[in-house]
């Protein structure tokens, strides 16, 4: 903005002084030498001294330039002929004032120019960066889109054909699982807009945590069992009771455990726990997967960020399921040791909701 923009440093005293001493210096030095060859310039070297001295320096410079051009003349100018030339020294005061307003005006016009300039490169690569991130997200729901569709057409012309009852049990799976995934995806494209917007809202009630993670770990049944991934729970043998959504606390654990199948190698292994304390509640799912680079903690998070790298998946799943838990008044975090170490996501949710801020 440009009530943000900084103009330069203006000269020092002690600059804008040598400044004019200099040119003032340079003026008197060439008038006694036109004397020497018998040439009457007493003044008139002094006014371009003045200007740039002032256009140099700024006004500083120029009331000094002034000041020694008065000195500079009085000292030159013969005592007869110095009435004569105080028009001379007049239009030199006039010319410092109106050099210097001009010197002024030309740098503030340059300063507001310089501002406005960076302020609209500013924005054009705002509104380039946005309208590829456009494009780049479109390119990827389709292609995240296109995926399941692809199976469950497959599955269905499997359904179509004659074959055998395990075929057919096989393509329905795929069915179930490809239509489950389009689901989730879908309601987390729309549901990051309405956090995005605030037009989620939350309906909490008294609910066992437990309850909510076999749900959960229902979701990603099918993915875990056709990838052989052992998945282990850590749970409290009584039920964990706490005030929040039980659909959008599902919706946090559902998109951490389905993060974690998708990044964990086939025949890996997931492991889930849950702890209690007085006032909050502490879900970590942590795999032996490929992890996460530390460059990419700060930011997997973030709207369409996508901590592998690869291109899968869209990266609203951990958008939607930080967003979630802050509303709930908890958090969600992420750590790794770096590639090849696996990740560990740490979900924790107050006991009691928190009260809103008035």
């Amino acid at each position: 903005m440009l009530e943000h923009f900084e103009p330069p440093v203006r000269p020092h005293p002690l600059q804008s002084a040598a400044i004019a001493l200099l040119f003032v210096a340079a003026a008197f030095v060439l008038t006694l030498i036109l004397q020497h060859v018998a040439l009457r310039a007493y003044f008139i070297l002094f006014v371009p001294a003045v200007m740039f001295s002032t256009w140099v320096g700024g006004r500083a410079a120029g009331l000094i330039a002034s000041a020694l051009t008065v000195v500079a003349t009085i000292y030159l100018l013969p005592r007869a002929q110095l009435l004569d030339q105080l028009a001379w020294l007049i239009a030199a005061a006039l010319v410092t004032f109106g050099t210097a307003f001009l010197t002024d005006a030309r740098r503030r016009t340059e300063r507001l120019l310089a501002a406005q300039t960076a302020e609209e490169s500013s924005r054009r690569r705002e509104a380039e960066s946005l309208s590829q991130l456009k494009t780049d997200v479109l390119a990827q729901v389709a292609h995240e889109l296109r995926q399941p569709l692809s199976a469950v057409t497959a599955a269905v012309g499997l359904l179509q054909m004659e074959g055998s009852e395990t075929a057919r049990q096989r393509a329905v799976a795929t069915i179930v699982r490809q239509t489950n995934h389009l689901r989730l995806l879908i309601d987390d494209l729309l549901d990051l807009s309405r956090l995005s917007r605030q037009q989620l809202h939350l309906q909490t009630s008294d609910i066992d945590l437990c309850d909510v993670l076999d749900d959960s770990l229902n979701v990603i049944a099918t993915d875990v069992a056709a990838r052989r991934i052992d998945v282990s729970t850590s749970v409290p043998d009584g039920p964990v009771r706490l005030t929040a959504d039980p659909t959008r606390v599902r919706q946090i654990l559902s998109n951490l455990l389905s993060n974690a199948v998708k990044f964990t190698p086939e025949g890996g292994k997931i492991d889930l726990a849950l702890e209690q304390t007085d006032s909050h509640v502490v879900v970590r799912v942590r795999d032996n997967g490929r992890g996460i680079p530390p460059d990419h903690l700060r930011v997997i998070f973030d709207m369409f960020q996508k901590g592998g790298g690869d291109g899968t998946g869209l990266g609203v799943g951990l958008a939607v399921a930080r967003g979630l838990a802050e509303m709930h008044g908890g958090s969600v975090e992420a750590r790794s040791d770096g590639p090849g170490s696996g990740s560990e996501f740490v979900v924790t949710l107050p006991v009691a909701p928190q009260q809103p801020a008035a």
